[in-house]
């Protein structure tokens, strides 16, 4: 996966629990939960159409990559696999590529992705998938807000190391008015809670 530069301000610090630095093993399988099917069920009579093309929407997640293997979107989802000895704490993450929407997704963006029907998912991990769409939801900026939503959670990652260790995964963020905060929610390569606090002003400011 790309890692973003790192650029650190310093109204920025993380708080919460420290990041170990230990290498994570991508084994088949293990490192993130359950293999996934490896063919896309049929479409739903009633889905969209792209180009004559039916599509049914697979989920959606926050942008967390965006490289030549194409967009990687995290699910902020928790699924627990324990009960069929997989993992407790599983996101889904997976590559999509080939969308036609690909050069407008910016990482930080929360966007909601189809599929067409027949399509297959590589249960590599990540997983490696081919987009027929990718809608990205409307930016979240809230009043007296400098940075959106999307801004403060690509900050955060660019600042954090959590990339380093496993695919980042992101809960959600919070802006404070009142601090001219926001409080981005990660989760490190243990899947525990880790909160950024990103500075609510533009860079250079």
């Amino acid at each position: 996966m790309d890692r973003h530069s790192v650029t650190r301000n310093g109204g920025s610090r993380i708080s919460g629990l420290g990041i170990a630095a230990l290498t994570l093993l991508f084994a088949a399988g293990c490192a993130f939960g359950e293999p996934r099917s490896q063919t896309a069920p049929d479409a739903d009579p009633q889905a969209g159409q792209n180009a004559g093309e039916e599509m049914f929407p697979v989920g959606g997640g926050y942008v967390v990559d965006v490289g030549e293997q194409g967009v990687l979107v995290v699910s902020p989802e928790k699924q627990d696999y324990s009960a069929t000895g997989g993992d407790g704490a599983y996101y889904e993450a997976t590559y999509y590529s080939d969308a036609p929407e690909a050069d407008e997704v910016k990482v930080g963006m929360y966007v909601n992705v189809w599929m067409a029907k027949g399509s297959t998912v590589m249960t590599s991990d990540p997983g490696q998938a081919k987009a027929a769409r990718i809608e990205i939801e409307d930016e979240v900026q809230p009043e007296g807000a400098e940075l959106t939503r999307s801004e403060a959670i690509r900050r955060a990652l660019e600042e954090s190391d959590i990339g380093e260790y496993a695919v980042p995964a992101v809960s959600g963020a919070d802006y404070d008015a009142k601090q001219r905060l926001w409080f981005v929610k990660l989760l490190d390569h243990e899947r525990k809670p880790v909160t950024v606090e990103i500075k609510d002003e533009r860079s250079g400011a």
